[in-house]
């Protein structure tokens, strides 16, 4: 279980630290040396993504935006999500840190097959994306019927 520390910026992290952070985030995560799936991507937001035989279905938080200041664009297998935050900096006093994200940002996610661009649809509920992927006909499995006899 991890140990709950109060945040003191006069402080330095210890070797220790750093080592212990840079083995358990890279070394020994899900998905080293292709062992298991990784619970998700290396960069980019927290999303899920699954698949039905219908659809390939991705969930994505994006903190603080705004659908307005989203664009999901569909290009060559790829899912690419532009956008912006906007971010109010008049707060009196001295800021301590800052780790709310702002500015622009731009990520694309590679799409595991061919999906009908004009038949996706997005929807947004309480700072979560829910993209639906139609699969192409090609793309969606199909079960073969096995025949038995000469």
């Amino acid at each position: 279980m991890a140990e709950l520390k109060r945040y003191d910026p006069n402080t330095y992290a210890t070797a220790q630290d750093v080592f212990d952070r840079l083995f358990d985030r890279s070394l020994f995560g899900p998905g080293l040396f292709g062992n298991a799936a990784p619970t998700q991507p290396a960069r980019g937001f927290p999303s899920n993504l699954w698949e039905t035989d219908e659809a390939y279905v991705l969930e994505l938080a994006i903190p603080g935006a705004h659908p307005d200041n989203v664009e999901m664009t569909l290009s060559k297998g790829s899912l690419i999500i532009k956008g912006s935050y906007e971010r109010n900096e008049t707060r009196p006093g001295n800021r301590i840190w800052r780790q709310l994200p702002e500015g622009d940002f731009e990520i694309a996610y590679t799409l595991p097959s061919a999906v009908y661009a004009d038949e996706a649809r997005v929807s947004w509920s309480n700072g979560i994306f829910t993209v639906h992927l139609p699969k192409e006909e090609k793309a969606k499995s199909k079960r073969l019927k096995i025949n038995v006899g000469k």
